[in-house]
Parts: structure tokens; C-alpha cells; sequence
């Protein structure tokens, strides 16, 4: 399946909106694909411009070093443990904060779809307590896949890493 929306779009429209974003000066190019150094809040971070905010977790950017500290990306859809810039909503979210309209993890998992999955994985990922007491309330079957998902998700693919 072909992406409508491409990550050099995402970081164009960026670049483009980088006005209204007041804690965000002097962004850089640095390194192969779309990665980028700034400062966010007078602090110098390590960024990267993704489609959607669960991309984080496909690209395995959790394993890279030194690590990403932000993320903007179109759609905040999973959470991450780095500070997110949203373009699609213009919010700035917080290291493993829930998207939007979410306030607690088990709102997620009342109506787990495909949607919300992803966010209940990233909170798998990031570590978040309650979302593993959650998971051990499921049934077996979720439960291992879950299981199996974090442990594919814990070791690089082959090839060159997406920011470098």
C-alpha cells in the first residue's frame, strides 16, 4: 500500500509553519534522510520528521544512538517517550503523553480497534504501568500477541537505520 502523505512533505509543511511555533529556533539539517537538530526551549535536540507518531516504533528509533528528542510528525497517533510536535492538531505533547482526545490509558483499551492499538502499544513500549496491568487482564490469545509484537519490536532491522 502506497502512502498518501510523505515524511519530506511532513517536514516541508514544517518548515513552512515554523513561525507559529515559538520554542522552536535555529533548525539544522543533520544526517541522512529527514533527521534534524534545533532547540527546543533553548535546549539543542536531536528531531525527526515522521508521517505519523507510531512510525516511531516502526522504524525502531527507540534503538537508535544517540536517541531522537523530538518528533514531528502529521498525526500523534502512539505514544513515544520524546516530545512530539503534531502538525495535524498544531499541539506540542509531551514525552509519552496520550494523543488528544484520549485522557487515560484504559479509555484506550475500552474500545481497542486498530486505531487504538497503536496507542496502547506505545504505552506498552514506553513502559506505562497501567497499560501493563491492562494487558495482563486480557485474554491469552491478545496477550501473547501483544507480547510477541514488543519483543519483534525490541531488536534493529537489517539495513541502514531511517535517521543517522
Amino acid at each position: 500500500m502506497k502512502r498518501t502523505l510523505e515524511r519530506e512533505t511532513v517536514f516541508t509543511h514544517f518548515l513552512t509553519q515554523l513561525s507559529h511555533f515559538s520554542h522552536i529556533k535555529e533548525v539544522k539539517m543533520s544526517g541522512h534522510g529527514l533527521a534534524f537538530s534545533c532547540l527546543l526551549n533553548g535546549k539543542s535536540v536531536r528531531a525527526v520528521a515522521l508521517v505519523k507518531s507510531s512510525d516511531y516504533w516502526e522504524y525502531r528509533l527507540h534503538l537508535q544512538r544517540p536517541s531522537t528528542t523530538l518528533v514531528v510528525c502529521y498525526r500523534h497517533d502512539s505514544v513515544v517517550p520524546t516530545h512530539v510536535l503534531a502538525l495535524e492538531d498544531g499541539r506540542d505533547y509531551e514525552p509519552e503523553d496520550l494523543p488528544g482526545k484520549y485522557a487515560s490509558i484504559a479509555d484506550v483499551a475500552a474500545s481497542l480497534s486498530r486505531h487504538n492499538a497503536r496507542i496502547f502499544f506505545g504505552a506498552l513500549m514506553c513502559g506505562k504501568k497501567t497499560a501493563h496491568d491492562l494487558l495482563q487482564d486480557m485474554k491469552e490469545s491478545t496477550r501473547r500477541k501483544y507480547e510477541a509484537k514488543m519483543h519483534k519490536y525490541q531488536r534493529r532491522q537489517r539495513g541502514r537505520p531511517l535517521a543517522s
